[in-house]
């Protein structure tokens, strides 16, 4: 699904998201898991994201946030974002 969908993957990457929205997926994509707001105000220097950019990630629903902890809500887009390089 990954190989015969790269189009649409790549348009989200490409066309969708700003650069740091790119990171930031990279990033939640590597963990596997959820990535607390506590997190996020811990490793600034790491994830120098801005409210703008979540905030339109979550709008395009690429990632939700529950209780404070943003996860994709697509397992497949994860997947995509854990595999490029």
């Amino acid at each position: 699904m990954l190989d015969s969908g790269q189009q649409f993957f790549a348009d989200i990457e490409v066309n969708q998201i700003p650069q740091a929205g790119i990171g930031f997926l990279r990033e939640l994509a590597a963990r596997s898991s959820h990535y607390s707001l506590l997190e996020r105000r811990h490793n600034v220097t790491q994830m120098d994201v801005s409210q703008d950019t979540i905030e339109l990630l979550i709008e395009r629903e690429l990632i939700e946030n529950r209780h404070g902890q943003y996860s994709f809500q697509v397992e497949l887009i994860r997947r995509w974002f854990a595999n490029i390089q």
